[in-house]
Formats: C-alpha cells, structure tokens, sequence
C-alpha cells in the first residue's frame, strides 16, 4: 500500500479515465449514524420512589433524540394522530420501554428539567425512573386498545407532564389561600386562650397560644389547601396533556430551567437586610440583634438540648431516632437546599462559619 516514490499525492475530486482530477473540493464529513452516537447508560439497578414492578420495562434511548447535542431531531416518518374511534378492548401487547434522561436533566413527560444544585444525583435518577416508568405503563394501555406505539408514547408522554405541571400549580394555588385563612383562624383561636405555649426546651422562651395557633392553622391550612388544588390542577393537566398528545406532531422536548440556589446573593440580601434594621430606629435594631443573637446561640442551644434530651428516660432513643430522620432529610433535595439557604442566611446574619 506504500506510495510510488517521488510520486505527489492524490487530490481528490472527480475521476475520469483513471486520472485524478485535482482542485475538487473534499466533501465534508457525513454526520455520524445513530448508532454512532452517545447515549447514556441504563442504570443496573433502578431506584424508584415507589415499589417498581416484579417485570420492568427494557430502558431504550429517547428516540430522535441527540444525547450529544442535546437537541431533538424531528421525526422523519409520519404518526397519525389519534382516533378514539379506532379504540377497543385492551389486549395483550409487548411492554413500552423506558426512555433513557439526557445526562444531568431530569426527564417528566415532555418535559426536561436541568437538575439544579440542590437536587441529588439520587433524586434525580428515583425520578428520571419513576416517571419513565409510569409513562411506559400508559403507553402500553394505550397500545392496547389500538393506538399506534409512536403516538401512545406522545399521548403518555403529555399526560405526565400535563399531571406533573397542572398538579404543582393546583397545590401552590391551594396551599396560599389555605394556609392564611388557616392562619387566621388558628390565631384567633390561639389568642382567645389567652396562655403561653412552653416548649420542651428550658433555653428557649415561652410563645403565645396566639403564635403557636397561628402556626399551626397556616400549616394544617396549606396542607389542606394543597390537596385539593393538586387534584383539580392534575386533573386539568392531564386533560390539557391528552388533547396536545392526541395530535402533537413534533414530539418536541419542552426544556424548563430550574434555579439553583445561589448561596453568595442569599448571604449577601441577609446582611443588607441587618443593616437596615440596625439603622431604621429602636425597634429594627432590636429585632436585628435578636437575629444576630439567635443565630450565634444556635449550635450553644442545640448542644443544652441534645445533652438535656438523653438526660430523660428513654432520651438516648429519641436522639438516636431524630438523628437519622435529619440524616435522612438532609442526604435528599429537599434538606440539601434547605441546608444551603439556612447556611447562607445565616452567614450573612452573622453565623460562626462552623455554625
């Protein structure tokens, strides 16, 4: 295969009669196939937030989909929209596969949520296999009464986004309303016993049956509130889901940023919110320096609790149990944020940097 000695090398371009012709420009390079491509790869050992199936779907990558560039490709062959006339009993079909997440997205339906900084990488994958999961068994029923695979799987696709978005919605709609009138009732209620409420702690101050009242109505009322508005936001979602799956022809992803927890600009608000109660007057000076105050004693008023916790009987146990529920809590998403905005508020509010 070795060149002719002092011969010059061959420009590509057109041929003709066995010469080469030169000055052709190269074409360029074809795009690399689908199978070519990177896809992520399936977990061995799924984790769910719920009990999974004793027969789990295969995991296939999302179609038309480029996990390199992270961009959709149209599809190129045509999915006839729905027909409920076509619809029949349901009948036995191959189990729908689930879709593998993009790297570090996390995938509901068509939506795909970048996993922001307080969102664990465990969290993320119960997810990304929870949903996959659930929107595998509504493809497959909608399968089984006659609908083709290409357009179940846009159907189920919708509808679990549609659930997800409208139930979130309904329970933050819910939940305001409930927790203030919870609230108020609470309070009124709380104050017209007219006492303290004194906490287990002897370090920690007694609080108004008005307070406690008002705290705990806010809470049952958001709770209360939140029920409700989740069911009727699901139940709009996954009619608005089923509707855009019926006759969606573009299978596009609908990419939603979520903000990550931005621990300098929390910090930073929290000391220009001290400063100006200390110069506001008498009043926003004092609660300024309880602020202050609080949060320097906080670690001092945790160690009096513990050590005044284990000296009661069956103390070490409450301990131990409290322990690995703010073990748990913190190893998920929810206490992770909760631990970086608790953090940068108070830093900036003048916590010991061990604190």
């Amino acid at each position: 295969m070795a060149p002719t000695a002092g011969a010059d090398p061959a420009q590509g371009g057109t041929t003709r009669g066995g010469a080469t012709q030169g000055g052709t420009t190269p074409a360029p390079a074809p795009e690399p196939a689908p199978d070519a491509l990177t896809v992520p790869e399936a977990p061995s050992e799924p984790i769910y937030w719920s009990a999974p199936p004793a027969a789990q779907p295969d995991y296939e990558p999302l179609p038309n989909y480029n996990y390199d560039t992270g961009r959709y490709n149209r599809q190129a062959t045509y999915t006839p929209p729905l027909d409920l006339s076509t619809l029949h009993a349901p009948t036995e079909v191959e189990q729908a596969p689930i879709y593998i997440a993009p790297p570090e997205k996390i995938m509901i339906g068509d939506y795909h949520f970048t996993q922001p900084n307080w969102v664990t990488d465990d969290d993320r994958e119960r997810t990304n296999n929870t949903a996959g999961l659930t929107r595998s068994q509504v493809a497959t029923f909608w399968t089984s009464v006659g609908v083709d695979a290409d357009r179940a799987d846009r159907v189920a696709a919708a509808q679990i986004g549609g659930v997800a978005a409208g139930a979130t919605a309904g329970a933050v709609a819910g939940a305001v309303p409930g927790a203030l009138i919870g609230g108020t009732i609470g309070g009124i209620g709380g104050a017209a016993l007219g006492g303290v409420v004194p906490l287990p702690i002897p370090v920690l101050p007694e609080i108004t049956t008005g307070v406690a009242g008002t705290a705990a109505g806010a809470a049952i009322g958001g709770a209360v509130g939140a029920v409700p508005g989740a069911v009727v936001g699901g139940a709009l979602g996954l009619a608005a889901g089923t509707a855009f799956g019926a006759g969606d022809d573009e299978g596009q992803p609908i990419e939603v940023e979520l903000p990550d927890v931005n621990q300098d600009a929390l910090t930073d608000q929290a000391a220009a919110t001290i400063e100006q109660w200390q110069s506001s007057g008498p009043i926003g000076a004092a609660a300024a320096g309880a602020v202050q105050n609080a949060v320097q004693t906080a670690p001092q008023i945790e160690s009096q609790a513990r050590e005044w916790v284990t000296t009661q009987p069956g103390g070490d146990g409450v301990v131990a149990a409290v322990d690995t529920t703010l073990e748990t809590f913190f190893g998920g998403s929810a206490g992770t944020a909760a631990e970086m905005i608790s953090t940068a508020i108070g830093q900036g509010a003048g916590a010991p940097a061990s604190a």
